[in-house]
């Protein structure tokens, strides 16, 4: 979609100063702003942190494969996180609520109730990553086209080529593994570059069937 590829070149241009990470709640008062696109589908999502374990915010996707859109408001709450001298663990979960339509160019075609619950865990250092996420969502059935009710998951494990110096652009090498029953390729392997500094967070991935993803965080 060329509307996607324009607004991620856009986000992708910003400039980049230390520490930014894709996560739902950051800190209080601070807001997180996040964009994802591929060949088959778009999320948008921004969420402000209330105190330091929730934040509360919107989030929106768009599916062209399965011929479905869904907006919603959405809380999130850090259960869990470890601190330790060289490492970090975290876990999150996030709760939304909202509408879905049947299709993805109008919104409010065959539209109905929505419910999407996500369960986050992640674990670094700062040479290593590793991420579990699972996503299940209800729809109800007036929406027909694509059936987005499901559940689907996200793994991940990467590490830091290089140590940036402070403020520095820091890369990082992913390797990352999706299944959705109900996409095109239910089982997708990808390889995924990060770059983060300062507020902004920028990942390309690419499949092992060529195609492309993009996404970008900031937070203000």
């Amino acid at each position: 979609m060329r509307w996607r590829s324009i607004l991620l070149a856009a986000g992708a241009s910003l400039s980049l100063a230390p520490t930014a990470l894709a996560r739902p709640v950051s800190y209080p008062g601070g807001t997180m702003a996040m964009l994802e696109a591929d060949d088959d589908a778009a999320m948008a999502e921004i969420v402000h942190t209330i105190t330091p374990r929730t934040g509360i915010g919107l989030h929106a996707e768009w599916n062209e494969a399965q011929d479905w859109q869904a907006q919603m408001l959405m809380g999130s709450v850090l259960v869990a996180r470890d601190n330790q001298k060289q490492s970090q663990a975290n876990v999150f979960a996030m709760l939304g609520v909202g509408v879905a339509s049947a299709d993805v160019a109008s919104w409010g075609a065959d539209q109905a109730p929505t419910l999407l619950g996500v369960l986050e865990a992640d674990w670094e250092t700062r040479r290593l990553y590793v991420q579990a996420k699972v996503r299940a969502r209800y729809v109800d059935d007036a929406v027909q086209n694509g059936d987005p009710t499901g559940l689907d998951w996200r793994v991940r494990a990467g590490f830091a080529p290089v140590l940036a110096p402070a403020g520095g652009l820091q890369p990082w090498l992913i390797a990352q593994l999706d299944h959705d029953p109900d996409a095109p390729d239910p089982l997708t392997p990808r390889a995924v570059l990060r770059l983060f500094s300062g507020p902004v967070l920028m990942e390309a991935g690419l499949t092992d069937r060529g195609a492309a993803n993009a996404a970008l965080w900031f937070y203000f």
